[in-house]
């Protein structure tokens, strides 16, 4: 398969809301293999969760992230 989407910060961040939009979880997990990030958008997500100060929830979305 080929990419076929270049997914945005915010569609990256939804799926990990505490209730999050249930047609763009279905649609990441459709089309998981078609779907990339860009070096921007990875830089956003870590800087972001980095900002945060110590806890279990960074921890956890430096693991998502990663």
């Amino acid at each position: 398969m080929s990419l076929r989407y270049l997914l945005d910060t915010n569609v990256i961040s939804e799926a990990n809301r505490l209730t999050p939009n249930a047609n763009v979880v279905q649609k990441l997990t459709n089309h998981q293999r078609e779907s990339a990030i860009a070096s921007v958008t990875m830089h956003e997500l870590l800087y972001g969760c980095l900002r945060l100060a110590e806890s279990q929830k960074r921890q956890f979305l430096f693991e998502y992230i990663k």
